[in-house]
């Protein structure tokens, strides 16, 4: 019984996590049950490629060259949607 409790408070705590987040990748990437999801990995693996791509197209242009904000945008976008996933994955 107090392990079911337990389990409920957990996801209780989480979920408020989630919601005080409010769509900050960061802070919803150190959420303990969800940096073990598969899904998670998943999304963490992209974002990291993508500043990867970002820092090299950085090292030969200026923050306003087409192929810089292009990538930048794609970032936005990319934690935009899978903060969406994230929370999708919690429930």
């Amino acid at each position: 019984m107090n392990l079911d409790h337990d389990l409920l408070q957990k996801k209780q705590n989480d979920l408020t996590a989630i919601k005080l987040a409010d769509g900050n990748i960061e802070e919803l990437l150190a959420i303990a049950d969800l940096r073990s999801k598969k899904e998670v990995d998943a999304i963490r693996t992209n974002i990291n490629a993508t500043n990867d791509n970002i820092e090299a197209l950085q090292i030969i242009y200026k923050d306003e060259h087409p192929k810089v904000k292009k990538i930048l945008k794609t970032k936005k976008n990319i934690k935009e949607g899978e903060c969406i996933n994230i929370k999708k994955v919690n429930t």
